[in-house]
């Protein structure tokens, strides 16, 4: 058995996630793997930000918010097929608007 973990530049952008792809499409047909993937790189330390502004009440962390979708859309738009895109594009997009607006 092999746990592979892939997390922060290993996933930065689809060139990246196509590398990890080819790695885990090599791996499984060696042993049973189990496969772990954290955040894309930058994303950790992007949500503490938007953490820190949001309880100072400062209103820069809505756009922190936008820029860190558009990272994971541009990921999206490169790795998915187009009729995949919409759907897992809209999937947070309820808890997004939640977490921008006032409380």
């Amino acid at each position: 058995m092999q746990v592979l973990k892939f997390g922060g530049t290993s996933v930065a952008n689809a060139e990246a996630i196509q590398q990890v792809v080819e790695i885990v499409s090599r791996s499984v047909d060696r042993d049973r793997t189990i496969l772990v993937v954290s955040a894309i790189r930058g994303c950790t330390d992007a949500l503490i930000g938007i953490g820190n502004l949001a309880s100072q009440r400062d209103e820069a962390y809505k756009e922190v918010i936008d820029s860190l979708q558009k990272q994971h859309h541009q990921i999206i738009k490169e790795v998915l097929p187009v009729e995949k895109q919409e759907e897992k594009k809209s999937a947070p997009e309820k808890e997004i608007k939640n977490v921008k607006e006032e409380p």
